[in-house]
């Protein structure tokens, strides 16, 4: 297998972007969620060739920015952990992203434009539906009133 000295630069560049991304604002929870991972993901979908590459490299940004991290956190350095139960759906959910973005080759500008807000408000949908549906029981319990609640209108009715 040829090795690709520019797709290992860019990558190590990318992953640097994630970590100092997450780094400098992880702890404000104003901009916690600020991350280029996911346009990462898009973009590696849009432009690489390899299959298995374009899911390789934002899995590898993911990761390897966690890790550092994770490092920092065992060391009292920053506030968080960077692994966590359940994160292995995110992980998921971010190839969501690389497949949109195989959607979008060959496409025109306005495709990527599209891709832009697709892929990160399908992220954004399919993370916080989970986190609210692991919940505690009082979210559950206004899920269902929500979900019964044209039934309760027929009732009053």
């Amino acid at each position: 297998m040829k090795i690709n000295k520019k797709l290992i630069v860019f990558t190590i560049i990318l992953v640097a972007l994630a970590t100092a991304c997450k780094f400098f604002f992880g702890p404000e929870l104003a901009w916690s969620g600020f991350s280029p991972v996911i346009a990462i993901a898009l973009f590696a979908g849009f432009i690489m060739k390899q299959k298995d590459m374009s899911f390789l490299l934002p899995l590898a940004a993911l990761f390897i920015s966690d890790a550092v991290i994770q490092l920092l956190y065992t060391q009292d350095l920053f506030p968080y952990a960077g692994f966590y139960g359940g994160q292995w759906k995110n992980y998921l959910v971010l190839l969501a992203a690389v497949l949109i973005g195989w959607g979008l080759k060959g496409k025109k500008l306005s495709g990527i434009f599209g891709g832009a807000i697709i892929a990160p408000t399908v992220f954004f949908v399919v993370s916080n539906t989970m986190v609210w549906m692991a919940a505690t029981s009082c979210f559950m319990q206004k899920f269902y009133w929500l979900v019964n609640l044209p039934r309760s209108w027929f009732t009053i009715l």
